[in-house]
């Protein structure tokens, strides 16, 4: 199969949680065999880049070649933007280095309920560049199985199919599609026939299908997740409706245990 990353974009902030997305991406480029672009964005005109600035800045990029980069032999690469919007810069140096994926950090014990409405979430909905949004708690152990959220309606582009099924193979991990019956009736033809075409599509790669009835979704999926001990959680947000569902009200407490759980996510 052809590698569709070369190049992984990660943005940051030089905080340890941004630190922990740094360590994450380097286990990915390391398996993949990607170089990493390392982006930091002072946005303007709050950001002031005076000399102390410059010389912390220069300090901790030291630290990050000296502990990370040299250590593990990896090509990468550093940008200092100044930009209004963080999220735009990032996007545009993702565009500039076809950076294939985008990664970065969500912080706190409620990191994942953060990221909507932070930089992170911005990038999901304004980006065509896959994004892996890593909370701070994550901890890299491997990639052995990919939740795959699946909405089989609405899966009309393969695309993200495809980079699972690399991401599959290089981390030969196994490719977990869920989906919930949220009505309970038997699956119509159309949808059946994408579960074919899945599968047809998948044949090489270790995976199966899971289904789930009931109404609610989020809760069949935070089943799913902790019971599957899921690596990575896979979603195509259609206008970030299900993100919203899924981290905002009075799901947010039970679903505090996904913030171990790094989100890749898919331009719908």
């Amino acid at each position: 199969m052809t590698k569709t990353i070369d190049t992984i974009l990660v943005a940051t902030d030089f905080s340890a949680c941004a630190e922990n997305a740094l360590q994450y991406a380097i286990h990915w480029a390391l398996t993949i065999e990607a170089r990493i672009v390392l982006v930091r964005v002072y946005t303007l005109p709050a950001s002031t880049y005076d000399r102390p600035a410059q010389e912390a800045y220069e300090e901790k990029l030291a630290q990050l070649r000296s502990d990370y980069f040299h250590p593990n032999k990896i090509d990468f690469d550093f940008e200092l933007r100044f930009h209004e919007s963080a999220e735009e810069e990032i996007i545009k140096v993702a565009e500039e280095k076809s950076a294939a994926l985008i990664i970065m950090g969500t912080r706190g014990a409620h990191g994942i309920t953060a990221l909507l409405g932070t930089t992170t979430t911005h990038l999901i909905r304004e980006t065509t560049i896959p994004v892996l949004a890593v909370p701070e708690e994550a901890v890299f152990t491997g990639v052995q199985k990919i939740a795959f959220a699946c909405d089989y309606k609405k899966l009309d582009d393969i695309a993200p199919v495809h980079f699972l099924r690399m991401l599959a193979e290089v981390f030969q991990a196994r490719i977990l599609i869920f989906n919930v019956n949220a009505e309970a009736k038997e699956m119509p033809i159309v949808e059946a026939i994408q579960v074919f075409r899945l599968d047809h599509y998948l044949e090489a790669s270790p995976h199966s299908f899971e289904f789930a009835d009931g109404a609610d979704v989020e809760e069949a999926l935070e089943t799913f997740v902790k019971t599957h001990q899921v690596d990575v959680l896979t979603m195509i947000p259609q206008k970030h409706n299900l993100l919203e569902r899924l981290f905002k009200g009075s799901l947010t407490n039970k679903m505090l245990y996904k913030t171990h759980i790094p989100i890749l996510t898919f331009h719908p």
